[in-house]
């Protein structure tokens, strides 16, 4: 007798496409889980961390970004990251970055920002190349000006956290207090101001004439750019005479540049006019200044023109030589002269790459060529070795203006390799990672097999008993 059918697999069994739905619809339950988790977590320790100065660098979001910088007292002045996580550069510095933020605790915060995520405030500052660094302070936002080192760091947020101005009462103060962390400075003295008494502060001088209170308000907008100083009331004419300035200047206010060997600079526009940050901002470089990463945008952006001696550092006699010809021209110069180049100087092997466009070579060093880094023209000639002969030729024409070559441009399948290479080894990682998730999401499931009815083996009929009866 046949047995009632017993059912293998059973009934209602899901498709393997369902289960495979059903899959990613639990995983993206958890991931939401997680991200909700995270986001209150992260307003939780946001609330903690407003209100106090900060110790360590701070994750800045679109939503955070104006509550944490612009309105916390506690933490004025910040200096803020703007990076990919891909980015190589980027991530070397992260750990700089870490140890800074606990050396300068209550002078200076330090903040970053994912631009890859943080989309909203990276386009708001035009971040366009990683990484960013800019500074706040006094409501006001500004690209950070210096090296990018733990040192650089730590001394640029102990000098704004102090005054803007230092007190000077001879050479040898100057150059302790200012020119020996700048190369430049900003200095002002005003005959009229007055000293009330032996417990009057540094601020009481400077309130105390009209001239000084401008100096006082530019020294405070421009402090992230240069250093300034106020010559004391007090200094005597042959301390004063020190600086380079003349006995008929002991008489009447001035503001004026100072650079160490170089003659001083001074500023012929009323004293109490915002004119004097215009001077400032034109004048904030050396005679001579070393070209580099950090400055070469800055100096190019002022306006006249790069006159750029190109040197090999390790033929020391011949780059001595070269640099002292160089400085000895752009001080000597008219004034003509000076107000449409600034006089520079680059390491023509550190940075023989970015000079190739500009047709100089590093095996044929020192030479000299001119750049108009807004306009992307410049003027090159290598068979003209003297500074003076080359500018007059410039100026003359006879030096042909040529136009700087636009960046090329990579291709799609050049950007995936770059960002690839540069996010090592992340980047494999993540591959790995996707293709295993890929092949366990579309490996087909195990089949069950089918529902079958079975008969007890003693019911069945044998071989040899269906023989027989064919015989028959």
């Amino acid at each position: 007798r046949l047995l009632p059918n017993r059912q293998i697999g059973g009934a209602g069994e899901q498709s393997p496409i369902s289960k495979m739905l059903s899959r990613m619809g639990s995983l993206v339950n958890i991931y939401r889980i997680a991200v909700t988790f995270l986001l209150v977590l992260s307003c939780a320790v946001h609330g903690l961390e407003k209100g106090k100065p900060h110790d360590a660098v701070i994750d800045l979001t679109d939503e955070t970004f104006d509550d944490m910088v612009t309105s916390d007292p506690a933490n004025g002045l910040w200096l803020l990251k703007f990076y990919a996580p891909w980015c190589g550069h980027c991530k070397t510095l992260a750990p700089t970055l870490d140890k800074v933020a606990n050396f300068i605790q209550g002078k200076m915060a330090i903040g970053k920002i994912d631009c890859t995520k943080q989309t909203k405030i990276c386009k708001r500052f035009e971040v366009k190349g990683y990484p960013t660094l800019k500074v706040y302070r006094d409501g006001v936002f500004m690209d950070y000006p210096g090296e990018r080192h733990a040192d650089a760091f730590i001394t640029f947020g102990e000098r704004l956290s102090k005054n803007a101005i230092s007190l000077i009462q001879n050479s040898q103060e100057a150059f302790d207090l200012l020119l020996s962390k700048s190369t430049i400075s900003f200095v002002a003295y005003d005959p009229k101001a007055t000293i009330a008494d032996t417990g009057s502060t540094l601020e009481d001088i400077l309130q105390s004439t009209s001239a000084l209170q401008v100096f006082n308000q530019i020294a405070r907008k421009q402090q992230v750019f240069a250093s300034f100083g106020l010559l004391s009331p007090t200094i005597t004419e042959e301390q004063f005479s020190e600086f380079g300035f003349g006995k008929k200047y002991k008489e009447e206010a001035f503001f004026a540049k100072i650079e160490k060997d170089v003659e001083p600079i001074l500023y012929n526009g009323e004293l109490s006019s915002p004119e004097f940050l215009d001077f400032v901002k034109f004048n904030n470089h050396p005679l001579v200044a070393e070209l580099g990463a950090q400055n070469f945008r800055a100096l190019g952006s002022i306006g006249p023109i790069l006159a750029i001696g190109v040197v090999n550092p390790a033929e020391t006699e011949k780059a001595v030589a070269f640099q002292k010809e160089l400085k000895a021209f752009a001080a000597s110069a008219p004034d003509s002269v000076k107000r449409k180049y600034i006089f520079s100087w680059i390491d023509g092997v550190k940075f023989d790459k970015f000079l190739k466009q500009f047709g100089i070579e590093k095996n044929s060093l020192p030479q000299v060529f001119a750049l108009d880094f807004l306009s992307r023209q410049f003027w090159q000639d290598a068979s003209v070795s003297s500074i003076k002969d080359f500018i007059e030729g410039v100026d003359s024409g006879e030096i042909a203006m040529q136009k700087q070559a636009e960046s090329a441009k990579l291709n799609a399948l050049q950007q995936i390799k770059f960002v690839f290479m540069e996010f090592m080894p992340w980047s494999l990682l993540f591959v790995v990672v996707m293709f295993v998730l890929t092949i366990i999401l579309f490996l087909p499931e195990k089949r069950e097999v089918p529902p079958i009815a079975i008969n007890e083996p003693s019911e069945l009929p044998t071989k040899p008993e269906e023989e027989s009866k064919k015989d028959k």
